[in-house]
């Protein structure tokens, strides 16, 4: 028998410009993507100065494209894809309190 247990968790994906005119040092910022993917971090979505939910949410995909390099090598501009996935905020209190 179905039961509708509600719409389930979202699932997002966005392309971030990383470019040194910006402001921002693109293999900074990548190492930092990069270490939230792999630890499983967990956190807020904002957009715009507002949470997007209020449930948390977890980086699962990084998809780099490194664009511009200076003469030494150095990455100054890069588009990277990132994919979210929302997480329940019942599901990460009770992480919490298990540690």
């Amino acid at each position: 028998m179905s039961e509708f247990l509600g719409p389930g968790l979202e699932q997002i994906s966005f392309t971030v410009r990383l470019d040194v005119s910006h402001g921002v040092n693109p293999e900074e910022e990548l190492k930092k993507l990069r270490e939230m993917r792999d630890s499983g971090e967990v956190a807020v979505l904002i957009i715009g100065g507002e949470p997007v939910t209020e449930n948390y949410w977890a980086l699962t995909s990084l998809r780099e494209q490194h664009k511009v390099f200076t003469g030494d090598g150095k990455l100054i501009k890069a588009d990277v894809e990132i994919t979210l996935k929302e997480y329940s905020v019942e599901r990460w209190v009770w992480w919490l309190n298990m540690m």
